[in-house]
Order: structure tokens, then C-alpha cells, then sequence
């Protein structure tokens, strides 16, 4: 078994034995992402810093100078790197519509300003009903900022859970049948096997 299929299969287990799991949302996958590339080394840094360098050619106005933008909050005028992961999550099915999304249209920049909002909200919040509410209306603003981003979530089922196969399928049978080549795109294959794959892409 690939070593990758391995790490997959043991975080579906993990993920299965949670009472509770919650999807990230916009700011908190650009919070990881922020303190994942604080975290880098000298040596790791200095690349990342080269490649955005380069990739903010033709593309100042958009880009922000620095790789991650700490201190950046409501109404952004351009886009870190940290932002990307959070795009990728909601606001795009591939990557080449990631990168025109980052870099060509002007609804982006609004749903970075209402993620922003949504973290000020979150912070604010003083229970689970506020924290629940800010939410939910922060995704009025978003299908408002971003007109597909309800209907892009049905171009496929990855973003649903596959169909048990039989109703004497196993948890183990069922987790198994989420990875094995050929299955119908869903939920907990891809977030497995796509985070097992940056983990072991990230321990080399």
C-alpha cells in the first residue's frame, strides 16, 4: 500500500472517531496558512519569499509585498499568500480558477473583506448562537460577493459524503471504499487523501 493511501486511511480513522467536526471557514484556513509559513525556517522562508517575488510580477497591484500580510483586516486592497488556501476552499473547483481568481476579478477582495468581518464577528461572539449567526450571515454576504459560490459545491460530490454501499458495510469497509481507485469523488477520500498527501509531501 502507498504510503500516502496509509496516511489517508489512518486520518479517515481519526476523523471518524471525532464526536464533532466543523468545516474550516475562509478565515480560518488563512489563520493556519498564516502560522504555518511563520513557522518555516530561514532557509524554507527565503525560498517561499524568491517564488512570490517572482510571482508578483505584473501582478503589484493585486499581490501583497509580502508573502503573508499579518496585519491585513476588512476592506483588503490585494491578496497574500495565506488568502490562497482560503480560496481554494470555497471560491474555486481548480487551480488555473484559483489563480484568475486571485489575480483577475474584483469579487474576491469583497469576500476577503467579509471573511475579515466574519473573523471580527466570531471574536465578538459570546456564545455559540452569535458565533453560529456571524456564520450565517457572512454566507448571505458571500453568495452576494461570489454568485457560484452555492452552486459550485454541486459540480461534483466532493464536497458530500459517499453513499454507504450496503447497509452491512463496516465503518473500516466504509472508510476503505471512500479511497479505493476509481470511487466517486466525496468528502472524506479527498480531504484525506489531499492533507495526507501535503503531510508527507511536507515531511519529505
Amino acid at each position: 500500500m502507498y504510503p500516502v493511501l496509509k496516511c489517508a486511511l489512518l486520518m479517515l480513522i481519526l476523523i471518524s472517531g471525532t464526536a464533532n467536526t466543523f468545516a474550516w471557514i475562509y478565515p480560518e484556513h488563512r489563520r493556519i496558512a498564516l502560522m504555518a509559513i511563520q513557522k518555516l525556517n530561514r532557509e524554507q522562508r527565503t525560498i517561499l519569499d524568491k517564488l512570490w517575488l517572482e510571482a508578483r510580477m505584473g501582478n503589484e497591484d493585486r499581490l501583497t509585498a509580502s508573502v503573508i500580510e499579518l496585519s491585513q483586516g476588512i476592506h483588503p486592497a490585494q491578496l497574500d499568500y495565506a488568502a490562497w488556501a482560503a480560496i481554494a476552499g470555497d471560491h474555486s473547483c481548480s487551480p488555473e480558477a484559483m489563480l484568475n481568481t486571485v489575480l483577475k476579478t474584483a469579487w474576491i477582495l469583497r469576500v476577503a473583506d467579509i471573511a475579515a468581518q466574519l473573523q471580527i464577528n466570531i471574536e465578538q461572539s459570546k456564545n455559540r448562537s452569535q458565533h453560529i449567526n456571524a456564520i450565517r450571515d457572512s454566507d448571505i454576504r458571500l453568495q452576494r460577493a461570489d454568485p457560484e459560490y452555492a452552486t459550485r459545491a454541486g459540480s461534483n460530490n466532493v464536497h458530500f459524503l459517499l453513499a454507504r454501499p450496503d447497509v452491512s458495510t463496516t465503518l473500516n469497509q466504509y472508510l476503505a471504499a471512500c479511497l479505493v481507485q476509481g470511487v466517486e469523488l466525496n468528502a472524506l477520500g479527498a480531504y484525506s487523501w489531499f492533507h495526507a498527501s501535503a503531510m508527507a509531501k511536507a515531511i519529505g
